[in-house]
């Protein structure tokens, strides 16, 4: 196990594997997502959508902040991760005892006319992919990133593929696409534990610093992790809710269809602050090697921020038309899913630009600002959704979002100690080139302005974050 014991974390190497993985599992989730717009009734569907992120929502205390702490802990104490996992593993699954009996009966409660095996499946699923999380983790932080992609590429294979033999079977149920989600979820949970224990084990040479806390001193650590993950949820999933509840399901269902191609391009924020956190976790009491590895991180998702732009646009535009029934394409529930999604893309940006900053925060000696710093930005995300939902519907939904993603930008440079290195003014440059290069094609789009100009000036503006992230950039300290 010398490879276990030598490999170590790397910023771009993980990225890569972190992002292919989560394009492929999002390609096939987005195969699965048009099979149930065909299989399900619209109404059925966005009754499975919000079946699935309400239960998240009720479940995501059993994950307790726990697998950040393998993430951030274990780089410095190699020996010590297999441990940590199984003392993790203990207190989430006793805490799943508490929660798990609870959410079935507020579901029941709330839902009191469908099936029971639909219930228990969609009450399930973010159960065992909560328990998925701490063998990821130390695989990621192992420098095992490969591993942990093939974690989420074979649930998505196994769900995408259930869901393709129940519709060529006719099969018309949701209860039955519900289980076959489970069945993948479950699946990915047994190659992670075999991969974690294989890897973690073989890591056992090098004992570092003690992180092998009792599990009482361990919630505690990981408590502001924990009540992040009470915030979080609500960056992302309450403007489904909230649709459903002051709109209709099918309002819902649209907004889903198109946040499914948004989850595409998050894929990589996401995956660059999963590749991002154990570097940072093991440059923890380094200065100034934080402060390299944030410049480097920002220079790095700024590069990627226009091609991102661009090529999601058209191909969400080539694709969402040939996947998705007519309903969600032709402006008949209000907007057209790519006009949603169009509009998306100034929150995917500002996601892109807060990840260095926020994974800062989140690997720093002061965890408490990484909760304030979600509290914040959620309660922006919330207030707006409150008054901007119920008055404009699908609009509304899409103002929220990107409200959120602005939110949490800035907040993050607010409490990272690099925030505002290099000065204010390129975040301001970047965030206005940014909503001005999606803002005006839509308009092209939507309000029947000269379609052309409208997309040459949006591709332009593009490439604003380049400024910042060449060498003669501003905020390029390696060039000063």
């Amino acid at each position: 196990m010398a490879e276990a014991e030598d490999r170590r974390p790397e910023l771009i190497r993980d990225t890569t594997w972190l992002t292919a993985a989560d394009l492929l599992s999002i390609t096939g989730g987005l195969i699965g997502q048009v099979i149930l717009t065909h299989a399900l009734l619209t109404e059925d569907y966005g009754l499975f959508v919000v079946l699935i992120d309400a239960f998240a929502l009720m479940f995501m205390l059993v994950d307790a902040g726990l697998p950040t702490i393998i993430t951030r802990d274990v780089p410095r104490s190699r020996g010590q991760g297999r441990a940590l996992v199984h003392r993790t593993l203990k207190i989430q699954a006793i805490i799943a005892v508490i929660f798990l009996p609870i959410g079935i009966l507020s579901g029941i409660i709330i839902w009191p006319d469908i099936p029971m095996m639909l219930l228990l499946c969609c009450a399930l699923i973010p159960i065992v992919h909560i328990f998925t999380y701490a063998h990821r983790s130390v695989l990621r932080a192992l420098g095992e990133a490969r591993q942990e992609a093939l974690v989420k590429v074979i649930e998505r294979v196994v769900v995408t593929s259930g869901y393709a033999l129940l519709l060529w079977n006719g099969v018309s149920d949701p209860s039955l696409y519900a289980f076959a989600y489970l069945i993948g979820v479950c699946c990915s949970l047994a190659w992670a534990i075999w991969h974690g224990e294989r890897v973690s084990k073989g890591a056992s040479g090098d004992a570092g610093e003690n992180i092998l806390l009792s599990p009482r001193e361990l919630l505690i650590s990981a408590l502001p992790f924990a009540v992040t993950l009470g915030i979080l949820p609500l960056i992302g999933r309450m403007e489904k809710v909230f649709l459903a509840v002051w709109d209709s399901y099918s309002s819902a269902a649209l907004f889903h269809v198109a946040y499914i191609a948004y989850l595409a391009g998050l894929s990589l924020p996401q995956a660059l602050r999963a590749a991002f956190l154990p570097i940072l976790g093991d440059a923890r009491n380094e200065p100034d090697k934080t402060l390299a590895e944030v410049r480097r991180a920002r220079r790095l998702s700024n590069l990627l921020i226009p091609p991102g732009l661009i090529l999601g646009a058209i191909i969400v535009w080539l694709l969402l038309p040939m996947a998705f029934p007519e309903q969600y394409n032709d402006g008949s529930l209000g907007m057209s899913a790519f006009e949603i999604f169009l509009l998306l893309l100034t929150g995917w940006a500002f996601t892109m630009l807060a990840a260095p900053t926020y994974v800062e925060v989140c690997a720093g000696q002061r965890p408490w600002m990484f909760t304030l710093m979600l509290a914040e930005a959620a309660g922006v995300a919330v207030l707006a959704a409150v008054l901007t939902i119920p008055a404009w519907g699908l609009m509304g939904a899409v103002f929220s979002s990107i409200i959120a993603s602005l939110a949490l930008l800035a907040a993050s440079i607010l409490h990272s100690r690099t925030g505002l290195d290099g000065g204010i003014y390129p975040w301001l440059f970047n965030a206005g080139g940014i909503f001005f290069a999606v803002y005006i094609p839509y308009l092209g789009i939507s309000e029947n302005l000269p379609l052309i100009p409208c997309l040459l000036v949006g591709i332009i503006l593009c490439f604003t974050p380049w400024y910042t992230a060449w060498p003669w950039g501003p905020t390029s300290a390696e060039a000063e």
